[in-house]
């Protein structure tokens, strides 16, 4: 029974951690009103860094069930517990990375066809980019009626050191094209209308590939459950895998080798799989 326990901390360990977490309305207004405490602010400091890099919640991950498989059932439970919470920790947070990328760039992608639409309709370059400022340098909003000026001296300057790598390559260009823009005097709505058009044509070909790969990405999850569906069997038909897993010198040989080969041909996949634009957490 208590090897049976430590193959299941692991889900404590990494999913309590890695799923996304969103309070209420009422939730976050009575936090608010509520003044916070010393430890209050600590916990909080603490919980956005661990849930901001993904490395970060992967070791808090792997540490929580290292120690639980460690009390559960010794060292050879805590290596296998440890790295199972951490990569898949891992997995969870380089997914929710992907899914905030893929909105930053849509977001990008939809104010550079607006600034577009506004310069082909006569509007000052200036006026029409203070328009969809907030959203090509924010978080993918666009506040149109934002108070006092938004848009900096050098707007080509700060497009070109965008610290989102989702996106960045998405500023970089608009930037370039602004700064010829202003250079050489060529008329910037057909400078970003053929930008425009290919910035889409870009982004269509991304999501294809990633479409395509989908299904690679299905299999190599499937088969990293396998090691799961063996184990069952095994408790199935009346053995006891993990006490031969933990308690035994060829049972921890066996786990370490799975582990390895396991874990090599996943990132591999996922190397393989990984489609242009696509952010590494």
């Amino acid at each position: 029974m208590t090897d049976i326990l430590a193959g299941l901390a692991v889900g404590g360990a990494g999913l309590l951690l890695a799923l996304p977490h969103r309070p209420s309305r009422r939730r976050i207004a009575s936090i608010r009103a509520t003044p916070p405490t010393a430890g209050g602010r600590l916990a909080r400091r603490a919980f956005r860094a661990v849930t901001r890099s993904s490395r970060t919640g992967a070791a808090v991950a792997a540490l929580l069930g290292a120690l639980s498989g460690a009390a559960m059932a010794g060292p050879v439970a805590a290596l296998v517990c440890g790295t199972y919470s951490g990569f898949g920790a891992y997995l969870v947070f380089r997914r929710r990375s992907a899914r905030r990328a893929g909105r930053l760039r849509a977001g990008t992608l939809d104010a550079v066809t607006a600034l577009a639409d506004e310069l082909q309709a006569g509007l000052a370059p200036s006026r029409a980019l203070g328009h969809v400022w907030p959203q090509l340098v924010g978080t993918g909003v666009a506040r149109r009626a934002a108070p006092g000026p938004v848009v900096p001296g050098d707007p080509a300057a700060v497009l070109a050191t965008d610290p989102e790598r989702a996106r960045a390559d998405i500023t970089a260009r608009l930037a370039v094209a602004w700064q010829l823009a202003a250079v050489t005097g060529a008329p910037l709505a057909d400078l970003l209308g053929r930008l425009q058009t290919e910035l889409s044509e870009r982004e269509r070909l991304r999501r294809a590939a990633a479409a395509q790969t989908a299904g690679n990405r299905v299999t190599a999850a499937l088969l990293a459950l396998l090691p799961l569906a063996g184990i069952g069997l095994g408790y199935a038909i009346g053995a006891d895998p993990l006490h031969l897993l933990w308690h035994t010198g060829i049972g921890a040989g066996c786990a370490v080798v799975a582990l390895l080969l396991q874990f090599a041909g996943v990132a591999w996949t996922l190397r393989l799989t990984r489609t242009d634009g696509e952010v590494p957490a």
